[in-house]
């Protein structure tokens, strides 16, 4: 399925009150800047509903996936089931359904990811985070918007490493490094990594294995050119790469019942690919900043398992009444996106502030979704598609 979308930002315009940080006799209180209307502003001087987390919060809560800091917000949940691109944000009652476009719009360092099966990812060297409520950031915005900004360098070159053991058993190891480039005052870069790998915690006593073991490799790096006060450049590239196993359902009387183990006969598998690049430019003038934000995204994820009443074969509903074979699915998604956006702001220390701006959208997305009969001889997936 190919599809243009252009979408033209009505005019935003407000007439704020931009106040300084109140002072104290023994200091000064230390104002929460916020991106809610796509510039940066005080916390307590925005008319919208946001939860904001500064990198120390996030460090201090141990937020590691996007799950952690939406458990912190109140009026939001998310549910992750069936595979890792799969996962249901509900804001305010204002949810979504599978494989269709989310409620709540994602934006990593400014550019809106264009796949909801991008967000369920590893979240490391992050700035801060932002969970806007509200129909208001554009489109995909019904419910509202997660804000996410990664670590900006530094002007001297500085990095830090973390590493931890779990009881899967398992490892995660994550770094960073940035700063100026060479003896440059205008051009620094940052690089990030990430490797998790673990055995998993829930026993599948049919295969006598873990039924979820996870690996996730995920690199990001950027390049900021700054040559003068005016402008600025802003490049991104970021790949990740996760395997895992999918769909160990038990179906029982009780959503809250968790005492029967997994018992599939086919151990699933759950690969996701993607990567994504982006150039930020922003030009000050006189009449406000001129900011063009250009990216590509690729994502393709294979799912395959067993399917209703997810048990062994001689065990299954179908071998019990004789009706059919015991029952197995697939799905390949693969989808291909290129977004530009344009925004034209007044300058921020004006008292009638204003935004103009459109987006544009190009997506070639395809989709093979399957169920096949299981003959014991395992899954066999669709994974490309039709000449």
């Amino acid at each position: 399925m190919r599809r243009a979308v252009i979408v033209f930002t009505a005019l935003l315009v407000s007439f704020p009150v931009v106040s300084p940080a109140q002072q104290s006799g023994e200091g000064t209180i230390e104002e929460v800047v916020v991106t809610a209307r796509k510039r940066d502003e005080a916390l307590h001087d925005v008319p919208v509903a946001v939860s904001a987390f500064s990198q120390a919060e996030i460090q201090a809560a141990g937020i590691e996936r996007p799950q952690d800091f939406i458990a912190l917000t109140p009026n939001i949940t998310m549910v992750q089931t069936q595979n890792q691109g799969t996962s249901f944000i509900t804001v305010r009652g204002i949810s979504q359904a599978r494989n269709s476009e989310p409620s709540v719009a994602v934006l990593i360092d400014g550019v809106l990811l264009a796949n909801p099966s991008q967000f369920n990812q590893e979240l490391f060297d992050i700035g801060d985070n932002q969970v806007l409520k509200g129909p208001l950031y554009g489109r995909n915005a019904i419910g509202g918007a997660i804000i996410i900004r990664t670590q900006e360098p530094g002007d001297t070159l500085s990095g830090r490493v973390m590493a931890g053991y779990d009881s899967g058993p398992g490892y995660k190891v994550r770094g960073s490094l940035g700063g100026p480039l060479g003896d440059s005052d205008t051009l620094k870069f940052q690089a990030s990594a990430s490797y998790y790998d673990t055995d998993g915690f829930i026993d599948n006593t049919f295969l006598g294995e873990q039924a979820d073991p996870f690996k996730d490799l995920s690199l990001r790096g950027k390049l900021l050119w700054r040559p003068n006060e005016n402008f600025s450049a802003d490049f991104r590239v970021s790949t990740s790469n996760v395997e895992t196993q999918a769909l160990y359902f038990n179906i029982t009387e009780s959503v809250n019942d968790t005492s029967l183990p997994v018992r599939v006969n086919n151990r699933g598998v759950n690969e996701r690919d993607m990567w994504s690049t982006s150039l930020k430019l922003d030009f000050e003038t006189g009449a406000g900043t001129i900011t063009s934000v250009t990216a590509y995204d690729h994502l393709d994820e294979l799912l395959t398992g067993d399917q209703f009443n997810f048990l062994p074969i001689d065990e299954s509903v179908w071998a019990l009444f004789g009706i059919l074979p015991d029952q197995a699915q697939h799905q390949w998604l693969d989808v291909d996106a290129f977004s530009q956006e344009l925004r034209f702001s007044s300058p921020a220390d004006q008292r009638f502030r204003w935004i103009a701006g459109a987006y544009l959208i190009l997506t070639d997305r395809f989709i093979s979704t399957g169920k096949v009969s299981d003959l014991r001889v395992g899954i066999v997936p669709v994974v490309e598609r039709n000449p």
